[in-house]
């Protein structure tokens, strides 16, 4: 017996398997030729996926925002900063040296005057009282290193005040000299300032200028001197001083008229003192001697007021007839002539 090309199925069930005409088209796929695809518009290509970048957590991303904006605004302004320098450089530089020039002409313009020392032996003096320098003190006789050490400064203060202070130097009073020394010095002094007979002058104490004639100017006093100690064979201390002053003086009267003179007026002064030891401590000095001489071409009045050459002029209408005191012209003869007081002193 032949094989079934059926497979054995029944007339019924080969018609359902049959797919009909209708069927069979609308199933197909059919494939457009080339003239038709080119005719049936652009092929589109289908959309790119998106780029994925890389996500920061909401603050780091605000953190580097705020770098990037921060830096940016630091780069603008050095930039601005560097053109600016560049441009106001040049222009500084040149008023700084406007300036430095103007400086440098206003200090040529207005340098102190000379000293009215530096021609003489006072330029390498000390000022005012750095020039009474003390020396150590020792125990002389019956006074221990305390008491002359006491005695020498109340020397030095007496020294000072009829020498240097404004109102004794200045001839307007004596008070601060009398303060400092012995009862019988002021006694003394005092005998002469009233006139009574004595053979003391004003000179013999301090020294001082006519204060309505003359003043001293603002270059303060020269001293060059020194001090001695020896033992008092009464008791107490001999104390020697020997001291040159050089003053710078100018009128008093006249002032604005043209240019101020100035003059230089030395004064040599070696005075000799006694110092004792009292109840109460060591007793202010008292003067034993004194020997003054000053610069040749000054005139001393009989009240002991020194005129600078300056005002020789008016000095007849004061004094009369100029009188050098004694105790000036003892000095100068023993110590030779002299127009200037540099004297040589002991060291």
């Amino acid at each position: 017996m032949a094989d079934d090309p059926a497979g054995g199925l029944s007339d019924d069930e080969l018609a359902s398997l049959i797919l009909d005409e209708a069927f069979v088209r609308g199933a197909s796929v059919k494939e457009p030729a080339a003239a038709e695809r080119g005719t049936t518009g652009p092929i589109v290509a289908p959309p790119r996926p998106p780029r994925l970048r890389p996500s920061h957590p909401p603050r780091e991303r605000s953190a580097l925002t705020w770098l990037r904006r921060r830096l940016a605004t630091i780069i603008i302004v050095v930039l601005i900063a560097a053109m600016v320098a560049g441009s106001v450089g040049p222009l500084a530089s040149r008023r700084s040296n406007s300036d430095d020039q103007d400086r440098a002409s206003a200090r040529e313009t207005q340098q102190p005057p000379p000293s009215p020392f530096a021609a003489s032996p006072a330029a390498n003096f000390a000022d005012g009282d750095r020039g009474l320098v003390l020396p150590a003190a020792t125990a002389l006789g019956d006074m221990s290193t305390t008491d002359v050490a006491l005695a020498l400064h109340g020397v030095r203060r007496a020294i000072k005040t009829a020498n240097l202070d404004d109102a004794t130097v200045g001839g307007s009073s004596v008070g601060a000299y009398v303060d400092v020394v012995g009862p019988e010095t002021r006694a003394r002094l005092e005998a002469v300032l009233a006139g009574a007979p004595t053979d003391d002058a004003v000179t013999t104490f301090v020294t001082r200028f006519p204060a309505e004639a003359a003043v001293l100017s603002d270059h303060p006093p020269k001293v060059s001197g020194v001090f001695t100690s020896s033992a008092d064979p009464d008791g107490g201390v001999r104390i020697t001083t020997r001291h040159v002053f050089a003053y710078a003086v100018q009128p008093a009267v006249g002032e604005g008229e043209g240019e101020v003179v100035t003059e230089v007026v030395v004064v040599r002064r070696d005075t000799e003192w006694r110092v004792v030891r009292s109840e109460s401590g060591v007793a202010k000095p008292e003067l034993i001697s004194a020997e003054v001489a000053t610069s040749g071409h000054c005139l001393v009045d009989s009240g002991g007021y020194v005129w600078p050459r300056f005002l020789t002029p008016e000095a007849p209408a004061r004094i009369g007839t100029a009188v050098a005191l004694a105790t000036a012209w003892r000095l100068t003869e023993r110590l030779g002539p002299t127009t200037d007081c540099f004297l040589p002193l002991p060291t």
